[in-house]
This record gives structure tokens, C-alpha cells and sequence, in this order.
């Protein structure tokens, strides 16, 4: 299980991945239907372990189509974008429609991804914070 990121369907989601960072309606596209899937499967589901850090990721990807966060690698930008085209997917390295084992390789590979782009997801945190921080009015008592 831990090839996954290794394998073919991986790759041929890693060459497509470029083509949705050009679109920016693909990208919104994919950004929706990666969102739908994995609140289906639910955050105490398959995906309960990595669930803060996937939604860390999808606020990312809207911060990416609408080019309001621009510090985050291209190779990141790849990595998490051909991690979502793979779970999106319905015919992986495991097919989904196999009752847990089929999300196993989904999920495998969602936290190789995190694991590899951690800096780079903390530092969007960070920006996110500060940007919410400068959005909030500050209160003047004199």
C-alpha cells in the first residue's frame, strides 16, 4: 500500500494535474467534487484521521483558483492537486466501490501528500490567520 504515490494511476493523475491549475474552472470543478466525496464518506469515516488537514487543503484549493494565495509551490500545487484527481477517481489502484479496503489507497495517499507538503500547508494556515486577522475591524475605545 505504501507505492501508491509510485503507481500508474498516480502518475497519469500527476500529468493531468497541470491541465487543472490552468482552468480555473476545472480546478473549482475538482475542488467541489473532492469536498462532496469526502464529506460523503463523513469526518469519522475513512478519512477521520487526516480530516483537518484535507480541509486545510480545500480552502486551499479555492485560495489557488481565485489566485488570493499565491506563496504556494508549484510542485506542492501539483502533488495536491493529482492527490485530489486520484481520490476523486472511481477506478484507482483499489476501486472504491470495495467496502473500506477501497478507500484505503485514497487515504494512503492523502497522507503522503500532507505529510510532504506539511510546511507548506502551515504556512497557508498562517497566511489564513493573518488574513482573517486584517479582515476583522478593530474596535477603537477612545
Amino acid at each position: 500500500m505504501n507505492d501508491v504515490h509510485q503507481s500508474r494511476i498516480f502518475s497519469r493523475a500527476k500529468a493531468r494535474a497541470q491541465e487543472y491549475l490552468n482552468d480555473p474552472d476545472k480546478l473549482g470543478q475538482l475542488a467541489r467534487k473532492a469536498t462532496a466525496q469526502a464529506t460523503a464518506l463523513g469526518q469519522d469515516g475513512p478519512l477521520s484521521k487526516i480530516w483537518d488537514d484535507l480541509s486545510v487543503m480545500f480552502r486551499l484549493m479555492g485560495h489557488l483558483r481565485a489566485g488570493t494565495y499565491t506563496r504556494f509551490p508549484l510542485r506542492c500545487c501539483m502533488l495536491v492537486v493529482a492527490g485530489l484527481l486520484y481520490f476523486v477517481w472511481p477506478l484507482d489502484l483499489v476501486p472504491d466501490a470495495i467496502p473500506l479496503v477501497g478507500w484505503l489507497d485514497d487515504v494512503t495517499l492523502l497522507a503522503f501528500i500532507i505529510r510532504s507538503i506539511r510546511f507548506d500547508l502551515v504556512a497557508f494556515q498562517h497566511w489564513e490567520e493573518e488574513s482573517e486577522q486584517e479582515a476583522t475591524p478593530s474596535v477603537c475605545l477612545n
